[in-house]
């Protein structure tokens, strides 16, 4: 078994290279962008400076993320860029919930979750931190969250579609 995402990433890759090199640069990207990420939540919990100076250092010198990223055909790097990206875009729809932010976060989760169906289990959990922490109405969480589900269902639609035909049953992924 594996998600798709990294099996696509690879066939990519040696189709471009012939090796996995480009993957890993890949994954070097996204390491990097994670801990941009990182720093970019650090500073909105915790007012910026040296806390999210020290947040996004931890992140790219993580010893795991690092030899993950830079020596190994792996989907780490990708699915912590998912998992970050998502926890910063759904700040950012506590800070101005509008239509546009539940857009993306779908499609964070959606391609998220074409690496790590994991990251499905995020959008009940925002939603609930939507509500609670947030201080957003139930009526303007649910339309948010409600939008960001539909965009993850968007994603995955095309590759349950080709797993539904493929196994003649439904398989959401394989």
């Amino acid at each position: 078994y594996i998600a798709p995402l990294p099996a696509w990433l690879s066939v990519i890759s040696y189709w471009l290279t012939g090796s996995p090199a480009f993957l890993i640069l890949l994954q070097i990207v996204a390491g990097t962008l994670t801990a941009v990420g990182t720093a970019a939540i650090a500073g909105r919990l915790l007012n910026g400076g040296l806390p999210a100076l020290a947040a996004g250092l931890a992140v790219a010198l993580h010893p795991g993320l690092t030899v993950y990223s830079a020596s190994r055909a792996h989907s780490l790097a990708f699915d912590a860029l998912c998992f970050t990206f998502a926890l910063l875009q759904t700040f950012r729809i506590a800070e101005r919930p509008t239509p546009a932010r539940a857009a993306c976060l779908g499609l964070i989760v959606g391609v998220g979750t074409l690496s790590r169906a994991t990251i499905l289990l995020f959008l009940p959990v925002a939603a609930a931190w939507l509500l609670i922490s947030a201080g957003l109405t139930v009526g303007t969480a649910f339309r948010r969250v409600v939008l960001a589900a539909l965009c993850v269902a968007a994603v995955l639609a095309p590759w349950t579609a080709r797993n539904t035909l493929v196994h003649r049953s439904f398989v959401l992924l394989l």
